[in-house]
């Protein structure tokens, strides 16, 4: 991985530097761990991607209300509803049932 030291965002004469072509994520990720994307705000253009939520299916279910009072409590700490909370937490534990971490030492 090459770096990229000739590009560090705004130099000392104030002026805004273009972005590097970055190869791969690896690259990516390690360009911007170390910079700041205001300093390349000019050199970004606005896009027309629309991003579409993944169409959801309802379902019913019932939990015991106390259950219920600290889903709502912990969703309204994240500053989200409480049905994508339990998404959210369903998503999680499926996820970890599929592929577990592996065994530790």
């Amino acid at each position: 991985m090459k770096e990229h030291d000739d590009f560090i965002g705004r130099g000392g004469d104030d002026r805004i530097m273009k972005l590097p072509d970055l190869t791969s994520e690896d690259e990516e990720r390690a360009f911007w761990k170390k910079r700041s994307i205001a300093d390349y705000w000019e050199d970004l253009t606005e896009t027309d991607d629309t991003f579409r939520r993944p169409k959801l299916t309802p379902v019913t279910l019932k939990f015991d209300p106390l259950l219920l009072r600290k889903i709502k409590m912990l969703a309204n700490k994240r500053g989200i509803s409480y049905n994508a909370y339990i998404r959210y937490l369903l998503s999680k534990s499926v996820d970890r049932e599929i592929m577990p971490e592996p065994l530790q030492k």
